[in-house]
């Protein structure tokens, strides 16, 4: 039996590793055929308040390196299960382009809200694509819609006050 030396061993694990590596086959990640996303939302008005429109637009994009165009089955503003807005049948989507949508509701009380935007398309194969973006927004009470000023009102004694 013969012994190698240590450098000897280190330079035969090296050549082996080498060797080895050299058939080796590396395997990437698959990438989606249709990169659909939401790429943008903006809340109008900035402050939403109880009882009054909000609007979330979602911009929707394809990636230029998409293989096919997307038709746009459904955008939905979503709280939890609850669908809050949604917009049908919106069209196809070429490669490198972009769609915003406008989705309206109003909300009856104030509070923290987790919202989530939410795409579903269908590629050329049909084969179902979608895309989600969460959106948080906080809605505040809604301030008094009418204002009364009496003048010079006196208590037990009648007034008539213009409204």
């Amino acid at each position: 039996m013969t012994r190698l030396s240590v450098p000897a061993t280190v330079a035969l694990t090296v050549v082996l590793v080498v060797s080895l590596g050299a058939g080796t086959t590396v395997f990437a990640q698959e990438v989606p055929d249709a990169r659909l996303t939401v790429t943008d939302a903006t809340v109008t008005p900035e402050q939403p308040v109880t009882g009054a429109p909000t609007t979330v637009s979602a911009t929707v994009s394809l990636s230029a390196g998409s293989p096919s165009p997307v038709s746009l089955d459904r955008v939905e503003l979503r709280e939890g299960d609850e669908t809050l807005a949604a917009a049908d049948d919106l069209g196809a989507l070429s490669q490198g382009g972009t769609l915003t949508v406008p989705l309206t509701t109003t909300f009856d009380s104030p509070g923290a809200r987790d919202l989530e935007l939410r795409v579903v398309g269908e590629n050329a194969t049909g084969a179902e694509v979608s895309a989600t973006r969460p959106l948080s927004l906080v809605v505040e009470s809604a301030p008094p819609q009418v204002t009364v000023r009496s003048g010079s009102a006196v208590a037990d004694s009648p007034h008539e006050v213009a409204v």
